[in-house]
């Protein structure tokens, strides 16, 4: 799934940016963005069978450089160890119903499952509704793998929901 979904955050996100940043201010022209912070729990699930909960929390960054706004993260999981990285999210929608992809680089700092490598690469896809007073729900199904850096690399995947606000 991993592969699918940074496709997707390259593909849809390099997409918005030639059509709506480039011509304008500029492909990556830095500009204002709303600062959220987002707590997220989920299930960890390795090699299709659940082995235990995570609790994620995220930091969207006060810019956006054309169409991606810089995030750090971190996640604690009852058996998948703890793992914190920072990346970029890209974004659909304003009001009401919205999409999200996002992609992280980060480090595995606890033990968890062997995923060859402490080096993980984490992208998310994430559906939600985003209220009036700017407070979200959504859902989210991300993977986490070390993408080429280890002939190990089974991927694990959380499943949960997030709950975002703005910090404005």
């Amino acid at each position: 799934m991993g592969g699918e979904l940074v496709f997707l955050f390259v593909t849809l996100g390099l997409g918005d940016m030639i059509r709506n940043h480039c011509p304008e201010a500029g492909c990556l022209t830095r500009a204002p963005a709303v600062i959220r912070i987002a707590g997220q729990i989920g299930a960890d699930i390795f090699q299709d069978e659940d082995i235990g909960r995570e609790v994620f929390l995220s930091l969207d960054l006060d810019r956006s450089y054309g169409p991606f706004q810089p995030v750090i993260a971190a996640s604690f999981s009852s058996d998948a160890g703890s793992w914190a990285g920072i990346g970029a999210r890209w974004q659909i929608g304003d009001d009401g119903f919205f999409g999200d992809l996002a992609f992280m680089p980060g480090i595995q700092f606890t033990d968890g499952p062997e995923l060859g490598s402490d080096f993980l690469f984490r992208s998310a896809l994430a559906v939600g509704y985003r209220f009036e007073n700017g407070a979200s729900l959504s859902f989210v199904i991300d993977h986490r793998s070390n993408f080429v850096f280890s002939d190990v690399n089974p991927g694990l995947e959380t499943v949960g929901f997030r709950f975002s606000m703005p910090l404005d």
